[in-house]
């Protein structure tokens, strides 16, 4: 059996072309949500949770795995560098698969990047007095700590119930919670801007398949400015295709339906 760690649109992508060919695949992801669209992909197996060294080294050996597909966010950079870490240690074969960033070209002035969540926030309320975060509900705590007294967060997340416990634990209003799944065409993004009068938007540098154009473009055209959170390194060396993928284990002809 291979493992896919998923939770991304690359995942559900890999876990189907797979699938096709004859593959047992255990797909993980985060919420329950994440691990129904795995196994809407072709998934053989789902494991939903987080995973720590040891978790994912009894996994690997319980369910008998013959290799390791990442296709985590690029910005879960822990889960790489643990997984990579762990098959290195079992001698389990580990291909990483990451979506490609985007070209982000935009007049001077209109962008702004940064290389933390801390220092996104303290940018975003210098430049306006309504933010809109579209980085998630787990990095939220530093926009809460910057945002004054007379300031308004906006926080757009997955529409899933511990996303929006995080954000009311935090103190975030009912009304200041926008809990939808993207991505989002260039026209809802402005007429969500405009609803909640946004001056400044922060989002990380998650590419096509995070909607990062679409919400860019709406911005530029409304003449906001756009805080974006700089995508980690990857921890590993090699990024691999779902072509390159398919090919080394289609030479590994015991590892199809094992």
């Amino acid at each position: 059996m291979i493992l896919v760690l998923g939770g991304t649109k690359e995942a559900g992508e890999i876990i189907q072309v797979l699938s096709a060919q004859g593959y047992k695949l255990l797909a993980t992801a985060i919420s329950a949500y994440g691990g129904e669209l795995a196994k809407a992909s072709g998934a053989t197996e789902i494991w939903v949770g987080s995973l720590d060294d040891r978790s994912l080294a009894e996994l690997i050996t319980k369910k008998k795995i013959k290799a390791v597909i990442d296709a985590t966010h690029p910005y879960a950079t822990a889960i790489t560098q643990l997984a990579s870490e762990v098959c290195a240690a079992t001698g389990i074969k580990y291909f990483r698969h990451a979506r490609p960033s985007s070209k982000l070209d935009s007049e001077p002035g209109s962008l702004y990047w940064v290389d933390s969540y801390a220092a996104g926030a303290e940018l975003a309320f210098k430049l306006g007095n309504v933010v809109m975060t579209t980085t998630g509900s787990k990095n939220l705590a530093p926009f809460v700590s910057a945002k004054g007294p007379e300031q308004r967060l906006v926080v757009r997340v997955l529409p899933e119930s511990s996303s929006i416990a995080e954000c009311r634990k935090l103190g975030c209003q009912p009304r200041d919670i926008v809990a939808l799944q993207g991505p989002f065409s260039v026209t809802l993004n402005k007429a969500l801007f405009q609803e909640y009068g946004v001056e400044v938007i922060v989002t990380k540098e998650s590419g096509t398949t995070g909607g990062v154009d679409t919400k860019l473009k709406a911005a530029l055209e409304m003449q906001l400015p756009v805080v974006i959170i700089r995508r980690p390194q990857e921890p590993v060396n090699k990024i691999w295709s779902t072509a390159e993928i398919l090919k080394v284990l289609k030479e590994e002809a015991t590892w199809r339906l094992e």
